[in-house]
C-alpha cells in the first residue's frame, strides 16, 4: 500500500469510527470493528464500481446499477429528499456547506433534486414509490425496524450526556459522513480510491486523474449509498441483536457484524441485472 493510500484509508477509517460512535455507541469503537466495517465498504465500492464498469459517473448509470437493489434505491431518494428539505437525520449533508462549491451547487439543486432524479427513473422505467414506506418491500422490514433501534440506541445515549458532551457529540454527527470526503480537497483522493478497491474491471478511474467539479453531486450521491451501505449493517446488527434479547447500548462486536453482513448478503441480495 503506498503512503496515498495509506493515508486516504486512515481518514476512511476514523470516519467509520466516529459513524459507529454516533449510532449510539456507548465508548469508542474497537480497532476490530472498524476493521471489519471498512472491508464491507470496499466490498460495496468494488460492486458498485464493477457495475459502472467503463461507464462514466452520472445518476443515470447509478440508478441503473442500483435499480434492483431496494435499499441503495431507497438511498438514492433519500439523498434528493434530504437535499430538499434542507436537511437530514444526522445533519451531514446540511453541514457541508462550509465547502463553497458544495454549497453552492446543493444550493442550485435544492427544490428541484427529487423531482429530477423522479423524471430520470421514468425515463429509465425504473418504478420509485411517493411514499417513504413504500421504497422498500415488505420482507425488507428488518432494516426500517434497525433504523428504529439506531434511533432510539442515539437518544439513550444523547440523554447520558452533559451539555458539553452533547455539543461535542452533535459536531461529531455533523461530519460523520464519507460525504466529508467529497469536498475539493479531497475529492480525486477519495474517487481514486473509490475506483481502485475494482482493479480488475475496466473502472472509470481515469476520470480521478482530471475530475470536474460538473460531477460532484454524482459522486456524493455514489458515497451516501456507500454511507448507506454501512448504517444498514448496523440496522440488521441492531434488529437480530433485539430478536436474541441483547442490550440495545451494549458495545457491537465484531461478530455480530460480521454476521449481519453475511444475511444482508445472503437472504437480501440485489436481484441480478440480465
Amino acid at each position: 500500500m503506498t503512503a496515498r493510500q495509506s493515508s486516504m484509508s486512515d481518514s476512511i477509517k476514523s470516519i467509520i469510527g466516529d459513524l459507529v460512535r454516533c449510532c449510539g455507541e456507548p465508548y469508542v469503537a474497537a480497532p476490530e470493528v472498524i476493521e471489519l466495517l471498512y472491508t464491507q465498504l470496499c466490498s460495496s465500492a468494488r460492486q458498485l464500481i464493477s457495475g459502472l464498469r467503463s461507464q462514466r459517473l452520472s445518476l443515470e448509470n447509478i440508478l441503473s446499477i442500483v435499480q434492483n437493489d431496494p435499499l441503495r434505491l431507497a438511498r438514492v431518494v433519500d439523498y434528493y429528499r434530504v437535499l430538499d428539505s434542507g436537511y437530514g437525520e444526522d445533519g451531514t449533508l446540511r453541514n457541508l456547506e462550509d465547502d463553497e462549491e458544495t454549497y453552492l451547487s446543493m444550493i442550485m439543486l435544492k427544490g428541484n433534486g427529487l423531482k429530477r432524479l423522479m423524471n430520470l427513473s421514468a425515463q429509465l422505467k425504473i418504478q420509485i414509490a411517493d411514499e417513504d414506506r413504500a421504497l422498500l418491500p415488505r420482507h425488507y422490514a428488518p432494516f426500517v425496524e434497525g433504523r428504529r433501534l439506531r434511533l432510539e440506541r442515539i437518544d439513550r445515549k444523547i440523554t447520558q450526556l452533559s451539555v458539553d458532551e452533547y455539543l461535542k457529540f452533535s459536531k461529531m454527527r455533523q461530519s460523520a459522513s464519507l460525504l466529508t470526503l467529497v469536498k475539493p480537497s479531497t475529492r480525486r483522493a477519495f474517487w481514486r480510491w473509490i475506483s481502485e478497491q475494482c482493479p480488475d474491471v475496466d473502472s472509470p478511474v481515469d476520470q480521478s486523474v482530471r475530475y470536474p467539479s460538473s460531477l460532484s453531486e454524482e459522486l456524493r450521491v455514489l458515497v451516501h449509498v456507500l454511507t448507506g451501505d454501512l448504517l444498514h449493517v448496523i440496522d440488521l446488527t441492531l434488529y437480530y441483536r433485539q430478536k436474541l434479547g441483547i442490550e440495545l447500548s451494549s458495545p457491537l462486536t465484531p461478530v455480530e457484524l460480521k454476521q449481519a453482513a453475511h444475511m444482508k448478503s445472503v437472504k437480501f441480495a440485489a436481484s441480478k441485472i440480465p
